[in-house]
């Protein structure tokens, strides 16, 4: 079972008739890793993990709403 968790903190100015964000993502806060493709070939490798979830990350942008 796949136990990540994104956040996201956002901060919204009025500005005349718009409105400005400014907010902040981060992705896979916990920093699980987890199995995104495994091997389906017979032997020894069947099963095993060929690609991982990404690490934490974060994401810094604006929004502008008119």
């Amino acid at each position: 079972m796949q136990q990540t968790l994104d956040a996201r903190l956002e901060k919204t100015l009025s500005v005349n008739r718009s409105s400005i964000g400014v907010y902040l993502d981060v992705f896979n806060v916990t920093n699980q890793g987890v199995a995104t493709f495994v091997s389906a070939l017979s032997g020894r490798g069947l099963g095993a993990p060929l690609a991982w979830s990404d690490p934490r990350a974060a994401r810094i942008g604006l929004r502008w709403q008119f």
